[in-house]
């Protein structure tokens, strides 16, 4: 009989062994991966995106409303220079926006420029009392905070339809 307690107890020693083996081991892993989430979310700056990088619009397509003082924007074009650095995972968020999977660019280089077009389902906009459209744009990359921009769009820079 004292053999099977012995054997009982080893075998009982034997899975609280692998127990804690395997449970050491999930945790090592849980800490990995969250260190990588941690460091890829995360901008390495207190700098805002808007002062990493500049945003200029260059020319959109639009339908005007309201004698011209109201526009559904479906194409906004927009030049993004890197101003401070290197520039990676840049994505930008504008309100109505197609596909944001579409606006999302993997680098540019300090003081290169990429010129975008992004496309929306109408974003509509008013103009302003100094006669320009404003329209928000967030922007975001992985070496600065999210920021949002309000571009003022003058209406000459903005095409109608064509048919």
């Amino acid at each position: 009989m004292r053999k099977r307690r012995s054997k009982a107890k080893n075998e009982k020693g034997k899975y609280f062994l692998i127990l804690a083996f395997t449970l050491l081991v999930l945790f090592a892993v849980l800490i990995f991966f969250s260190s990588i989430k941690n460091n890829t979310s995360k901008p390495t700056s207190n700098v805002k995106a808007g002062e990493y990088l500049q945003i200029v619009h260059t020319k959109s397509i639009g339908e005007f409303y309201n004698n011209r003082r109201t526009v559904k924007i479906t194409e906004l074009g927009l030049n993004i220079t890197a101003v401070k650095g290197d520039a990676h995972s840049i994505i930008i968020y504008v309100d109505t926006q197609v596909d944001i999977s579409n606006d999302v660019y993997k680098h540019i280089a300090k003081g290169e420029t990429l010129s975008v077009s992004v496309r929306l389902n109408g974003y509509v906009t008013s103009l302003n009392s100094e006669g320009k459209f404003p329209v928000t744009v967030g922007l975001s990359c992985s070496e600065a905070a999210y920021d949002e921009i309000t571009l003022l769009i003058d209406p000459d820079d903005i095409i109608g339809p064509t048919k």
